[in-house]
């Protein structure tokens, strides 16, 4: 009788373990079903804020600019909604929701924020519950671009600032630097649009916004001495280098520059290269778009001939769209003779026109600071953009 009865009890106990195991089971393969739902959804969530964050740098306007930020919602849920989740896509209206700094104080006005949901029916679950909601979110800004940054032009530049003292061409302490835009004073500081001298060949002391810190620099890089000084690196010097630098899009992909690093200028004023080298740069444009962009005063961009501010992005192809170092002059006060700027800045810049060669043997280039592709501005409610060099990153 009592081995009957262990028996007995072997087989309720082995009974219970299958039931356990069959538990376990079921728990594993809906976790792993639910699993992969999130996993869609956060591919979505990616897509979306991504892709939201991208109309910031394109538009060169924060989320407190209401036109702005309703690009920004409207291309993030359409990217959002592109992929499958589980058989089908996600609904707009009621499974993806993007907010901006004014619906989640959490965020800059440079980030966007999109949260996917999907109710997903559990498969063995469903004798306890039938359904369970599954969430993701991601976080994508336009965020400042500071280090390894390529493809820039040898020409290193000061942000604009007011010479007071008066017109004499130079820094003097307490003038006001244009650090970012103005809307007050637009013309004169680091506004899209703002005409500058991107390379002068005399010193000019009623230059608009004042340029120079130095009567014998000329914002010329010494392309040769930057890449002596990288090991990794080799370029041509002379002016035969510096015009190339200037016509080729990257003249050495190792040379990279950052905020902070220390850029050596030119003393000399370079006049005959950076004249053929600019002039070439709008040549190309001839070559490569078939017809010549302008910069019509009343947009924030150079538009292609016969479009719109607001229509095509041409123009973005053009050779004379390019990024510039920027320095700040009260850091920087140069020196006669060799000597360095800091990169405090990375912009963007339209190459607008070029002096022909004066009876002197003189000649200018200017530009004009844009927003464009990669190119954006400040937000928190300020001015609506400047022409500060941005990249899409995910936060979150």
């Amino acid at each position: 009788m009592k081995k009957k009865r262990n028996r007995g009890q072997v087989l309720v106990l082995v009974a219970l373990a299958i039931i356990v195991l069959l538990g376990f089971s079921a728990l594993a393969i809906d976790l792993g079903y639910l699993y992969t739902v999130r996993h869609e959804l956060q591919r979505c969530a990616d897509a979306g804020a991504l892709a939201g964050a991208s109309v910031f740098k394109d538009d060169g306007k924060g989320s407190d600019n209401n036109g702005t930020k309703n690009k920004a919602r409207n291309r993030a849920k359409d990217f959002a909604i592109k992929d499958k989740v589980i058989t089908s896509v996600l609904d707009p209206n009621t499974e993806v929701v993007v907010k901006f700094k004014d619906e989640d104080p959490t965020l800059t006005y440079f980030q966007v924020r999109v949260e996917t949901s999907r109710t997903a029916g559990l498969i063995f679950g469903r004798i306890f519950r039938p359904t369970a909601l599954v969430t993701a979110y991601a976080i994508a800004e336009a965020a400042t671009a500071s280090n390894n940054v390529n493809c820039i032009k040898p020409w290193g530049i000061s942000y604009p600032w007011l010479d007071n003292n008066p017109m004499n061409g130079q820094y003097d302490g307490g003038e006001t630097v244009y650090r970012d835009c103005d809307p007050n004073n637009p013309t004169w500081s680091f506004c899209p649009g703002t005409m500058i001298q991107i390379k002068v060949s005399t010193k000019d002391n009623n230059a608009n916004p004042s340029p120079q810190t130095e009567p014998s620099h000329f914002f010329a890089l010494d392309f040769a001495e930057m890449t002596r000084r990288m090991a990794e690196c080799s370029g041509p010097g002379g002016a035969a280098g510096y015009e190339d630098w200037i016509t080729t899009k990257c003249m050495d992909d190792c040379l990279t520059v950052s905020v902070g690093d220390s850029l050596p200028v030119e003393p000399g004023n370079m006049v005959g290269p950076t004249i053929d080298g600019a002039q070439s740069l709008i040549n190309q444009e001839l070559t490569e778009l078939g017809g010549v962009t302008t910069f019509p005063s009343d947009c924030d961009h150079p538009v292609f001939f016969g479009e719109t501010c607001d229509a095509g992005t041409t123009w973005k192809l053009s050779p004379r769209v390019f990024r510039i170092p920027v320095y700040d002059p009260v850091i920087d006060q140069l020196n006669p003779g060799n000597d360095d700027i800091h990169v405090a800045e990375f912009a963007g810049m339209w190459l607008d026109h070029v002096d022909p060669v004066n009876a002197d043997g003189q000649g200018s280039v200017y530009g004009r600071w844009i927003n464009a592709d990669l190119l954006a501005g400040e937000g928190g409610g300020a001015p609506t953009g400047t022409p500060k060099l941005l990249y899409l990153r995910l936060v979150k």
